[in-house]
């Protein structure tokens, strides 16, 4: 039950942040940050965890001003989603043993593009029809948002918390997340500070690389939420990064870097022996 109430807990404030960014014509985040906590929570709890997962989702849909109805869709979405992610890790256990660590991060990838349309479905369903706000994007391109928004959040947030849980957190973890963090920020104020907005990947690239190395997967999970920080943050003060809290293309855009961000982290995290 307390372990429940935790979880309840920490996704509802993880939703609050991911609605500090979101797009004002549409109410929709880019990066939903909660399922990466409850996707990484079902391989240490199983399906005990859906109850947390639907009450952190349905109390922080409420909160955000929407009706009851739209709460209860988006929270449903939310467990059928981990549902169907839990599937998928049920499906791949048998094939841990020949893919060793690797199986997290098929399985992340897996989870994070495919178990996330159910909630694509259910979620705009509700928003779309009992929701007081008017919509100006058709009914699948508020889908294909909210899809990529929980696609990304579990791309880059699960091997976070998955890294974390592993790790004891001791003044050596801590001050190793520091650092990598404050790497990954260093790169991109540079990024900023030069304009090179649509070279972000390309010079994310060794950052993560050399994260890796150093550090293993955990590394460079880091540092990808380090890049998803600094963009985030630095979209209330760059007019070319927060265009996407108020275009919907841009909107699309920012998405894009950060799934690509995403993958090729994970894809880096893959241990030599497997590749």
């Amino acid at each position: 039950v307390l372990a429940n109430l935790c979880l309840c807990v920490g996704y509802f404030c993880l939703a609050k942040i991911g609605y500090l960014v979101v797009n004002t014509q549409h109410n929709i985040s880019p990066i939903w940050p909660p399922v990466g906590l409850a996707f990484a929570s079902l391989l240490i709890g199983k399906l005990r965890v859906l109850p947390a997962i639907f009450a952190g989702g349905f109390l922080a849909t409420l909160s955000s001003g929407a009706g009851l109805a739209v709460a209860v869709s988006a929270a449903l979405g939310n467990i059928l989603e981990a549902y169907v992610a839990f599937q998928f890790w049920k499906m791949l256990l048998p094939y841990k043993r020949h893919l060793e660590e690797t199986i997290y991060i098929v399985w992340i990838l897996l989870a994070g593009l495919f178990a996330t349309i159910p909630a694509a479905v259910i979620g705009p369903l509700g928003f779309y029809y009992y929701s007081n706000s008017s919509l100006t994007i058709s009914q699948l391109d508020l889908a294909l948002t909210w899809w990529a928004g929980d696609a990304i959040g579990a791309l880059i947030l699960t091997p976070v918390f998955l890294s974390m849980s592993a790790f004891k957190p001791d003044s050596q973890w801590l001050k190793k997340t520091l650092l990598l963090l404050l790497a990954s920020c260093t790169a991109y104020a540079a990024i900023l500070y030069l304009g090179w907005h649509s070279l972000m990947l390309i010079i994310a690239f060794p950052v993560l690389w050399f994260a890796k190395t150093l550090f293993g997967a955990a590394g460079s999970s880091l540092v990808t939420l380090g890049f998803v920080i600094a963009s985030s943050l630095s979209s209330f003060g760059d007019p070319v990064l927060g265009s996407f809290r108020f275009d919907y293309e841009s909107f699309l855009y920012f998405d894009i870097n950060l799934a690509a961000l995403g993958i090729v982290s994970l894809v880096i995290s893959v241990p030599r022996q497997q590749l």
